[in-house]
Order: C-alpha cells, then sequence, then structure tokens
C-alpha cells in the first residue's frame, strides 16, 4: 500500500534559484476501511473504463432528451453503452430544476462479488440550483 512518502516528489530548483527550498507536500493519510468505504474488487482496466464513464456523460441527455433531441457524433459508441450497461438508481429533477442523476453499472454486475468489468458509474445533468 502506497505510503504519504511515496507522493512527495523532489523538485528541481530553477536556474539561478539554488537558495529557494521547495515546499513541503502535504497529503493526507489513506483513510480507513470504513463503513462508508466503497471497495472496489477486481482487475478492471482503467482506461477502458474512464472512455466508457466519458460516453455515459453524453449518454444521459438521451433520456429524457433535451428540447431539440438528442444528437451526438458516437453513435456505435452510444449503442455499445446501451447494450452494455444500465441504471441501478436514478434521480430526475428535470422538470424542477433541470437536475437528472443516474447511477450506471454494467449489466450483471453483482457488488459483492470479485468481478472485473467497470465499477458503477455516477453520471448527472443539470443543476439542483433553485430557479428565481
Amino acid at each position: 500500500m502506497p505510503t504519504d512518502k511515496d507522493f512527495v516528489g523532489k523538485i528541481p530548483p530553477m536556474w539561478g534559484t539554488n537558495n529557494i527550498t521547495p515546499p513541503k507536500i502535504d497529503i493526507p493519510p489513506i483513510p480507513p476501511d470504513t463503513p462508508n468505504t466503497t471497495a472496489v474488487h477486481g482487475r478492471a482496466t482503467w482506461k477502458p473504463c474512464w472512455r466508457q464513464a466519458c460516453y455515459l456523460s453524453k449518454f444521459i441527455y438521451k433520456d429524457p432528451p433535451p428540447s431539440g433531441g438528442f444528437h451526438t457524433v458516437f453513435e456505435k459508441e452510444m449503442a455499445k453503452v446501451d447494450k452494455h450497461w444500465e441504471p441501478w438508481d436514478n434521480l430526475n429533477h428535470r422538470q424542477k430544476s433541470g437536475l437528472v442523476a443516474r447511477l450506471y453499472k454494467v449489466k450483471g454486475y453483482d457488488p459483492d462479488k470479485k468481478t472485473d468489468v467497470c465499477p458503477p458509474t455516477l453520471v448527472f445533468r443539470g443543476t439542483a440550483a433553485r430557479q428565481p
């Protein structure tokens, strides 16, 4: 497990500034496991998971669509999202504030079993601010 010392790097001095000491960077300790800690089990590769999360941030505009309709240049990627992901939890305040939030999971994901799929992803659009 990494420690705080693993994240502190040496900053080389700039030319003509040999008398300046780099600042110490304080990194908070890694929190202990608590009932509110999320543990992601498995060996999912992060690069595809980040990419899918990016597509989910566009996909959330599909339902409910904006007043001008849903348009995208990523048709193949949206089809993959629709095929492989499903909403796990949903909050829709579009009529009041425009806020739509969904927690997506890979279809078949079971949080109690070790898997090699991407972890659940929270995606939202709009705002929770009150309109004047």
